[in-house]
């Protein structure tokens, strides 16, 4: 994975954009670790380049001079002045997979969408509404640290359940205790995602619907699942001067294989100038 990371990482010379596109669980368990090698090599190179600059990689400024180019696989967003870099990214799964990840890395919840009653039913409704899934603590921290409240971090003591203040000081894996806390990828995953990077399959719910075969994703052509996904894709193609590749890694053991095959039909007839690799992954 370091090796990957330092190929796709070229001198300035050669920059030219690639897209990433994660497909299923695993394949977003595999990209969470990619890109949180991706934040700290960032952080490593601003570091190097401009001591004086924030550790924090989203928010590495351009102009630092860093011998990396990470417009290859970054885009550029200015915030309150700052330049803040978000990955060419977007990863499929599951709905409710993200568990307590609040998209725009926002720690306030988002206002509940309107509900649209059809006027079919004389007898009233009644609404009930899950309660939201706690983020993690490591996510919490990451908010608290970009909000500016980095002097306060709750860890869960290992095998307490109970979560205490620490001030001040970098924790480590053994502080947050992931083998037993982690629910999913998005509990350790560094970077900030967007809604633009996201989509959550509305016709399989994680826990739920099994989704366990290659025709199962085949399935999803036509849907409004397909839709939603390829508009995400053609957005990060129209922040791109001269894209480069689209790599993509997906499921191989369940039906996000299937649906990988129908997003990059797609790509291909969309973008067939540019290089498309696939990596097939599946647990051990």
């Amino acid at each position: 994975l370091a090796q990957a990371v330092a190929v796709l990482q070229l001198p300035l010379s050669a920059a030219m954009e690639v897209l990433t596109l994660q497909l299923g669980a695993f394949a977003n368990h595999v990209g969470a670790h990619f890109w949180n090698f991706e934040d700290e090599l960032a952080a490593c190179e601003t570091s190097v380049s401009a001591p004086s600059c924030s550790r924090d990689s989203n928010t590495a400024n351009a102009s630092t001079g860093a011998a990396l180019d990470f417009a290859r696989l970054h885009y550029e967003v200015e915030l309150g002045g700052t330049v803040n870099w978000r990955p060419r990214l977007v990863l499929v799964d599951k709905r409710g997979a993200l568990g307590g990840v609040r998209l725009g890395n926002s720690s306030f919840p988002e206002p509940e969408p309107e509900l649209m009653l059809v006027n079919a039913w004389d007898y009233g409704t009644v609404t009930h509404c899950a309660e939201r899934v706690p983020q993690h603590h490591f996510v919490e921290d990451l908010d608290r640290e970009e909000f500016g409240d980095a002097n306060e971090m709750a860890i869960e003591e290992s095998g307490t359940g109970k979560a205490t203040q620490t001030v001040g000081g970098f924790k480590t894996s053994v502080d947050y205790n992931f083998r037993e806390t982690v629910r999913s990828w998005a509990d350790y995953l560094k970077i900030p995602l967007q809604e633009a990077n996201v989509h959550e399959l509305h016709s399989c719910r994680e826990g739920v619907d099994p989704f366990a075969s290659f025709f199962d994703g085949r399935l999803l052509r036509g849907t409004g699942d397909e839709e939603a996904v390829l508009d995400l894709v053609r957005k990060q193609f129209e922040t791109c001067d001269q894209l480069d590749a689209v790599h993509t890694v997906a499921d191989m053991h369940d039906g996000f294989g299937g649906f990988a095959d129908v997003v990059l039909r797609w790509v291909c007839e969309e973008q067939p100038k540019c290089g498309r690799p696939v990596f097939h992954v599946r647990p051990p």
